[in-house]
């Protein structure tokens, strides 16, 4: 991968693979004929050009139902995750059932809880749970939460700032037992854990590419025939995707997220080996260093590559700000944004001031032994000496 200088003239060192991830270059060969020599509409299918470029939409298509156990007829392209999320939660709630309950958890991405409050603003009844101080769900709590009038629950896979692996098929389990339809955000999951959503019983996935080495600008959203027949389309026009996701398809980006996940499947176990024993160098580091330090999230349950740590006398934006040749962040991109703390961990009951002390630390595919000893010299001589 190509490297980025500092100011100094040093390599940077990318360790804020939950927010992206750099496309792999194997992606980007597969992706490269689509731009050019086969560029055409994949929807025309009259000319060899055109078929071709159908052919490969549905080849990729194959290659993510593959890499996430589901039929191909289930997989349906979209911008990316968060399109995803909408379409399953507005989609669903805009459908022909009665029943006008969604219940949710208080560490969701925002492209979940924003579109939970719509909701909720406009005739849904909408149940946001608390979660334990170590990220988990209490599993009773919602067993109590769902009902008849239950329409759907939606929890992620993967927590995309602690990296808090949530038992989707036991909270499947649990929507299903009232006739509720289960939803999940797996966009942080890819490459790191299992994905089955035959398996783990979901009804409704949403996925994105470049979490998992593939392109900006593209995702995917998983439905069953249960779930279809209760789904309404967020707009209208064209009838692309059986009319559930109209528009014409970006083959090229339809290629590359069909790679991305294919490679992604294919390698996790050998980066799961490699990013756990970094994380845990990561780790016995900052044990060693003899500054005050919380892990957070239920580290027995954390997907591979995913730390987040707080630093109660260091805030995140100084230390950011002062290991020039490390590129973390203190969170979600998506609060970055807005200068804001992280709902996550003020939802795990952490002080807007300890969560202001906090970094996320996500290494990736990449990340070499050189990466983690820049970082452990780095943060070792900002803490140190100050």
């Amino acid at each position: 991968m190509n490297m980025v200088r500092s100011d100094d003239g040093l390599d940077e060192i990318y360790l804020d693979h939950q927010a992206t991830t750099p496309v792999d270059e194997r992606v980007i060969q597969a992706m490269l004929p689509f731009f050019d020599n086969v560029f055409a509409n994949p929807h025309s299918i009259t000319y060899r050009r055109s078929i071709l470029a159908s052919q490969a939409v549905e080849k990729s298509r194959k290659e993510l139902a593959t890499a996430v156990g589901a039929p191909a007829s289930d997989i349906f392209f979209t911008s990316g995750a968060t399109e995803a999320n909408n379409l399953a939660l507005q989609g669903i709630a805009r459908g022909p059932s009665k029943r006008r309950k969604v219940i949710t958890q208080a560490t969701e991405h925002r492209s979940v809880l924003d579109t939970v409050k719509f909701l909720g603003d406009n005739g849904c009844r909408c149940v946001v749970l608390s979660v334990k101080r170590d990220g988990s769900l209490d599993l009773d709590r919602l067993r109590d939460e769902v009902d008849d009038s239950t329409l759907l629950v939606s929890v992620m896979h993967v927590n995309n700032e602690t990296g808090v692996i949530h038992p989707v098929d036991e909270i499947a389990e649990i929507a299903h037992d009232r006739g509720a339809l289960f939803h999940s955000d797996c966009a942080q999951a890819i490459g790191k854990v299992e994905v089955n959503v035959r398996n783990m019983s979901m009804d409704m996935a949403s996925f994105s590419g470049h979490k998992a080495y593939g392109p900006k600008g593209i995702g995917a959203f998983f439905a069953n025939r249960d779930a279809r027949s209760e789904l309404s389309p967020l707009y209208y026009g064209g009838g692309q995707e059986r009319g559930i996701r109209p528009g014409t398809l970006p083959v090229p980006l339809c290629v590359g997220l069909g790679r991305a996940f294919a490679i992604a499947t294919e390698e996790r176990a050998s980066f799961s080996h490699r990013a756990n024993r970094q994380i845990h160098e990561i780790r016995e580091f900052i044990e060693s260093l003899g500054v005050s330090f919380k892990f957070n999230g239920n580290t027995e349950q954390q997907a591979p590559g995913c730390l987040s740590v707080t630093f109660p006398d260091f805030p995140a934006d100084g230390v950011i700000s002062s290991c020039r040749r490390l590129e973390l962040s203190s969170g979600s991109a998506c609060e970055s944004t807005k200068n804001r703390a992280s709902h996550v961990l003020k939802a795990m009951g952490m002080t807007r001031s300890l969560a202001s002390s906090t970094l996320r630390i996500s290494v990736g595919r990449y990340t070499d032994d050189h990466a983690i000893c820049v970082f452990k010299d780095q943060l070792k001589k900002l803490m140190t000496l100050t």
